[in-house]
């Protein structure tokens, strides 16, 4: 009789376990997941705050008249009037055979 009674205790206690197992360990599993995932996209908007602030900087840099000016010289090679743009060339260094008659 001892014997039933010791494994009867020993059945109820591992469902005990078991129970406990599922209803601590794996919502604590989740939140540890849910919190790298948090963590992970908090990281991503600072990054993207970041990114928005640098744009602004920019935008706000590219509305000034002398930025205007600058771009529009380097990038399409503009002039204001009576100026002249000069382009230098350099000499190719290379001697090229010429084609035989």
């Amino acid at each position: 009789m001892k014997s039933s009674v010791f494994r009867l205790r020993a059945a109820v206690a591992l469902i005990v376990m078991i129970i406990a197992a599922f209803l601590f360990v794996y919502p604590t599993q989740s939140l540890l997941a849910q919190q790298r995932a948090f963590n992970a996209k908090r990281r991503e908007v600072a990054a993207v705050l970041a990114e928005n602030q640098r744009l602004a900087a920019e935008t706000r840099r590219l509305t000034l008249p002398s930025e205007i000016e600058r771009v529009a010289r380097q990038r399409f090679n503009m002039v204001r009037k009576n100026e002249q743009a000069f382009s230098v060339v350099e000499k190719n260094t290379k001697k090229v055979a010429a084609p035989k008659p």
